[in-house]
């Protein structure tokens, strides 16, 4: 498949610098390290104008500050914003599967390429931790489609190439690397009988599958991995006949806790790697802290949280991210959750996807 690529270069965008430079950094590091000071946070209104689509904030002393609108080439009102691990580029599964592409520098966003397509219907986005390579998960049945892609990005000025296929998988909802690399789906490669899966890397062999939950036909709301390699996944099926449900796995990705949890949409790992915030939606209209006990403490009622994101590393680990049906909140989640700004929000500019840089 041939893409129409817009020439495009990020605005002073920092770079990691090569071998030939005073820090002795490898190109090969691409953009593994965050040189900006300044987060950026975007956030999608979906029922505003896609002329206005989105909205960019600058993260600062603990608040929020508007630097402008732009827009992509599609609403975005479910997914995760994933970012280089520098900070610099974004990238946002939009709903009618295309991929937009974004830069940010001081809070402020340019758009790289509003719409990225394929043989791929994007769902789940990941960078590679040098930020070389976007990684895509198709979250259709294999027959379909559904699977894992990789997209090269350039590293001197971000924009796109083409991007291939990888493996199949049925149902995928998340490719989670870390400490391990684990990609959570029904089935992969033909293989089934398991939730989650470890693979020697993103394009290397299954290692072996993981079971998550105790019963049937879960349906995976978000899934991540903190610090140290924990897991969290989220059910939030409305068909199993079950309570819904967070399950948490250690490290070496034996279960810790299956916790029952009222419609989990979001999941934000605190930086020590043991607990998280959990936004519970429909039917509890709250944000609960998952603890390493497995007790869950409301934190606050939230009315129908949404989306987060949020930080686990560097000067402002702990930094969250959430939208609601009424606001938008910054939050610092470590062993408590405290509010640290809130921007209310209705009507058309109600927010739906978040995203927080590194």
């Amino acid at each position: 498949m041939i893409f129409l690529l817009l020439a495009c270069t990020i605005p002073d965008a920092p770079l990691v610098q090569g071998p030939d430079d005073d820090t002795g950094a490898s190109s090969s590091d691409c953009r593994a390290a965050a040189t900006d000071p300044v987060h950026t946070a975007v956030v999608s209104l979906p029922f505003a104008s896609p002329d206005t689509g989105w909205v960019a904030y600058r993260v600062q002393d603990d608040s929020l500050t508007e630097t402008g609108r732009f827009s992509l080439g599609a609403r975005a009102a479910f997914g995760r914003v994933a970012w280089t691990p520098d900070g610099a580029i974004g990238a946002v599964p939009l709903e009618d599967g295309t991929i937009g592409l974004i830069s940010a520098l001081d809070g402020a966003v340019e758009v790289i390429e509003p719409t990225i397509s394929g043989d791929f219907y994007a769902s789940n986005l990941h960078f590679s931790p040098d930020g070389s390579t976007l990684w895509i998960v198709d979250g259709n049945w294999a027959n379909n489609g559904g699977g894992l892609y990789k997209l090269p990005i350039d590293c001197e000025t971000g924009a796109p190439g083409v991007a291939t296929f990888v493996r199949s998988s049925k149902l995928a909802a998340a490719l989670l690397l870390g400490e391990r690399t684990v990609l959570v789906a029904q089935e992969v490669d033909d293989q089934s009988g398991y939730g989650a899966w470890e693979l020697d890397g993103p394009e290397g062999e299954v290692l072996r599958g993981v079971a998550l939950f105790d019963y049937a036909d879960s349906s995976i709301s978000d899934a991540v991995m903190g610090p140290g390699g924990h897991v969290w996944v989220a059910d939030n099926s409305l068909w199993s006949g079950q309570d819904n449900h967070v399950v948490v796995l250690e490290a070496d990705l034996s279960k810790r806790h299956q916790v029952p949890i009222v419609d989990p949409v979001a999941i934000v790992p605190a930086p020590t790697g043991s607990d998280a915030l959990v936004l519970s939606a429909y039917g509890a209209d709250a944000l609960v802290l998952l603890k390493e006990s497995g007790e869950v403490e409301t934190v606050q009622s939230s009315p129908l949280p949404w989306s987060a994101a949020g930080l686990t590393e560097g000067p402002d680990a702990g930094l969250a991210l959430v939208s609601e049906n009424e606001a938008l909140l910054l939050l610092r989640v470590t062993s408590t959750v405290d509010e640290l700004y809130r921007i209310p929000l209705s009507g058309d500019q109600v927010p739906g996807v978040v995203g927080l840089s590194p």
